[in-house]
């Protein structure tokens, strides 16, 4: 399964433009060269270790290339991992379409059929199944709260260090309507009961430059993103450059140099000239919520 470039084509939801380009790098002896070695390097180091290797942070150009290839050539891994759970080919299959949409973040701001390194780093947790998707959203498959003790505007302890919660992520692929993002929670829980019953958690929780309460002057008072952020009780969590990547492309990004900006990038760009940082936020959201 996924062995043939036909077969992980399918199953990740490549454009033919893309499916292209990987027959490209594959033919190419050099750059496959380099795509084995990197796969073998990311993918036969153990996960508990996984964290402390070292790979190639250059981005654009053959980098990207490289990248592509050694995720089609990992792919073939997908499969074991996923048994070794006990989770659904369904799960497997979704979860494999996370593929396309840094294929296409990458178009976007590089210009370039590629994958850059993040892309690559968070498809060693997607092929090992360490994140999964259900629907608009991805969650871990484990995941422990390990800040300071959490509680509402009352007092009342939400989360303490050491709670097990289902994580949220939310990929970069398409509007957040509130019905989707509920779904794909509801979705989680029955996942999480039947294949992971071990795990006692304790609601969802999220953090992301999404839900920097900051942006909210720079979006339209009806935006999904508003209405997510709306969903729970929020805490800081740190600064973070991730927002300039991901509103104008790259974190190195002069704001001021991108044509036909958006009005997020507008609005951002002109917080950034006016000494504004961004910052990430967690939000913890009951199981309640669902009810």
């Amino acid at each position: 399964m996924f062995d043939t470039i036909e077969e992980f084509a399918a199953v990740s939801q490549l454009n033919s433009a893309e499916v292209s380009a990987l027959r490209e790098i594959v033919a190419d002896k050099k750059l496959l060269a380099k795509a084995v070695e990197l796969e073998s390097h990311c993918f036969d180091t153990p996960w508990d270790k996984w964290d402390g290797i070292k790979i190639d942070r250059e981005e654009g150009g053959e980098h990207s290339r490289i990248r592509y290839g050694a995720a089609f050539l990992a792919a073939r891994r997908v499969p074991g991992y996923f048994a070794d759970y006990g989770f659904p080919d369904t799960v497997m299959r979704e979860t494999m379409t996370d593929m396309k949409v840094w294929l296409r973040n990458e178009l976007q701001h590089r210009g370039i059929c590629g994958l850059n390194v993040r892309a690559l780093e968070w498809q060693v947790a997607l092929y090992r199944g360490q994140v999964t998707r259900h629907g608009r959203l991805e969650c871990n498959s484990e995941h422990i709260y390990k800040r300071d003790v959490l509680t509402d505007a009352e007092g009342n302890v939400l989360l303490s260090p050491g709670d097990q919660v289902i994580n949220l992520h939310i990929p970069e692929d398409g509007p957040m309507r509130m019905e989707d993002c509920l779904d794909s929670m509801r979705r989680m829980a029955a996942f999480f009961s039947e294949y992971r019953p071990q795990i006692n958690w304790k609601g969802f929780l999220c953090e992301s430059w999404l839900l920097d309460t900051q942006l909210r002057a720079m979006l339209p008072e009806n935006s999904n993103i508003v209405k997510f952020q709306d969903m729970g009780q929020h805490y800081h969590v740190c600064e973070t450059r991730d927002s300039v990547f991901r509103i104008f492309g790259t974190p190195e990004t002069d704001p001021d140099s991108v044509k036909n900006p958006t009005s997020l990038q507008r609005k951002a760009a002109e917080f950034i000239r006016n000494g504004g940082k961004f910052i990430e936020e967690g939000m913890f959201v009951p199981k309640s919520i669902l009810d």
